[in-house]
């Protein structure tokens, strides 16, 4: 099972995917922009 995690701000949002074991896999920021949000869905 994966957990991903959204910190929300006012620019951009930093996003973080960890496992059950809580070790990270992926942590990656997105623009708020359109473009920002298609990768965050993608």
């Amino acid at each position: 099972m994966l957990f991903a995690g959204i910190d929300w701000a006012a620019t951009e949002h930093a996003v973080t995917v960890l496992d059950a074991d809580t070790d990270r896999w992926h942590r990656t920021t997105v623009k708020h922009t359109a473009e920002g949000f298609e990768l965050l869905v993608a």
